[in-house]
């Protein structure tokens, strides 16, 4: 999902918010567009951790892994496309 991403990040120390979610209480997180399972690889080391209600997926392109946030956490958001229909 997130392997592309690298080259148009303008600052790679800043969390880039990706379109994904937690599941309710359970332990599947999914893409927000495409509803597909997030792989359990792309998680930085012992993440997602789940402190403070994080339900949320963002991904910190300096430790190259995804993390779960919180609804408060302001952050850079990127926008996937689909033929001329531009979805955020």
């Amino acid at each position: 999902m997130y392997t592309n991403v690298f080259g148009i990040i303008p600052d790679t120390t800043k969390s880039v918010w990706l379109g994904g979610r937690q599941v309710g209480e359970s332990d599947d997180w999914l893409w927000d567009m495409s509803g597909q399972i997030v792989d359990p690889n792309l998680w930085y080391q012992s993440e997602p951790n789940d402190q403070g209600r994080e339900d949320h997926i963002c991904l910190k392109p300096a430790k190259n892994g995804l993390y779960d946030v919180n609804e408060g956490w302001q952050l850079i958001f990127l926008c996937e496309t689909s033929g001329e229909n531009l979805l955020c």
